[in-house]
């Protein structure tokens, strides 16, 4: 994918420059190719994958302490590997961003992204709630109060 989003970003113009008090403000242009709702839906697809896998990395250490065993070593690798597509899906964005070629740019003034909600904030994900009730619920059930 993101290759694909990289020569998006080489072969179109996506980007929109506009300067507000000396700042120069970077967005996605909207258009007919919708490149930005493309990258708003790729990024809650992201957001909600890495919910689900924090709601299991929540369940596997609620289990690891029951079975003294560390059954997260899985789901950590999962998690890895999912801020590390995240980074890339950031980057991205970025490296779009901030290699506009317009022949007269504003380059030297300093710039601000419009729309912060294109990039995706690890840190500020939370494991998804409903996930983690139901299979709570249903450990509960079976482990009783150990869980």
């Amino acid at each position: 994918f993101i290759k694909t989003a990289r020569s998006y970003f080489n072969i179109l113009s996506v980007i929109k420059e506009t300067e507000k008090n000396g700042e120069i403000i970077l967005d996605l242009k909207k258009g007919t190719h919708n490149i930005k709702g493309f990258f708003l839906k790729i990024r809650n697809n992201y957001i909600e994958g890495y919910e689900s896998l924090l709601a299991f990395e929540f369940l596997f250490k609620r289990l690891s302490k029951i079975y003294e065993q560390d059954l997260t070593y899985k789901i950590s690798k999962w998690i890895t590997q999912c801020q590390g597509i995240i980074d890339d899906y950031n980057d991205t964005i970025l490296e779009a961003l901030d290699n506009i070629k317009a022949p007269f740019s504003l380059q030297g003034k300093k710039k601000s992204y419009r729309d912060k909600k294109l990039f995706i904030d690890t840190k500020k994900i939370k494991p998804n709630g409903g996930i983690a009730r139901q299979y709570s619920e249903e450990f509960t059930n079976i482990l009783g109060e150990d869980f």
